[in-house]
């Protein structure tokens, strides 16, 4: 999940190299039941992406 707060976005999606890394400042990683129920505060826009696959 990456968060941009002046958006009032988050992004939902399967993890990138660079998150792993700690790279993406706001980025998070999410087991898939969190993932799959996370909201943002009232106001925001959830903005989810569907993994064609799983990174080893």
């Amino acid at each position: 999940m990456t968060v941009d707060y002046d958006a009032r976005m988050l992004v939902v999606g399967p993890l990138q190299a660079a998150s792993r890394q700690g790279a993406i400042e706001g980025s998070y990683d999410l087991c898939d039941p969190h993932a799959e129920r996370a909201t943002g505060p009232e106001g925001w826009t959830v903005v989810r992406h569907e993994a064609d696959r799983a990174l080893p």
